[in-house]
């Protein structure tokens, strides 16, 4: 993520950003859980106005249907359809759902898509990520990985992509974040 920062900050003012990992940037910042809920309007007014701070941005959660998904899949990916992808991701989300320790929320649901969406179409059109290669043994040791594995197992068999460790890597890493936040509640 700090190799890519500096890449999009040698051409661009960076004045906001949004993801499922805030950047070491100094700059405001909205989940992308928060920016799909509804938060991204108010979120893009205070910056206009000039409130670097915002506080909660995202609005009373909405009822989530796989509709809702393939809306966000059309308005967010270029590559890929969204009326045939989101049956497929909405039962990745299923596979895990099975297997947190607490109720998957719309929020998370929603993460985990989209997320799954952008592996995807990175997949497709082969830009590749990295991971940090030291931290692989301890992600292919979490009690997350073989749960990824065969989630990703219904992919390659519907789609016939296959994600690369890096991908997994990133996919582990959002289930253990939002595994902790769950704890911390």
């Amino acid at each position: 993520m700090k190799t890519r920062i500096q890449q999009i900050s040698q051409n661009y003012q960076i004045i906001a950003a949004t993801g499922i990992t805030k950047p070491e940037l100094d700059v405001p910042f909205i989940s992308l859980e928060e920016l799909l809920q509804g938060g991204g309007e108010k979120f893009i007014d205070q910056l206009a106005t000039g409130i670097d701070s915002p506080q909660t941005m995202a609005e009373e959660s909405q009822q989530l249907t796989p509709e809702l998904c393939e809306r966000y899949l059309g308005d967010y990916f270029t590559f890929l359809n969204p009326k045939k992808l989101t049956g497929i991701l909405w039962e990745y989300s299923e596979v895990i759902a099975t297997h947190l320790d607490g109720v998957m929320t719309n929020a998370f649901r929603i993460d985990l898509i989209m997320h799954l969406a952008g592996a995807l179409e990175r997949t497709a059109i082969k830009d590749e990520i990295s991971a940090p290669t030291e931290e692989m043994p301890d992600i292919m040791a979490s009690k997350w990985y073989p749960l990824v594995q065969q989630a990703n197992q219904q992919l390659t068999d519907q789609l016939q992509l296959t994600f690369s460790d890096a991908e997994n890597y990133y996919i582990v890493q959002l289930l253990e974040t939002h595994q902790a936040k769950v704890a911390m509640s």
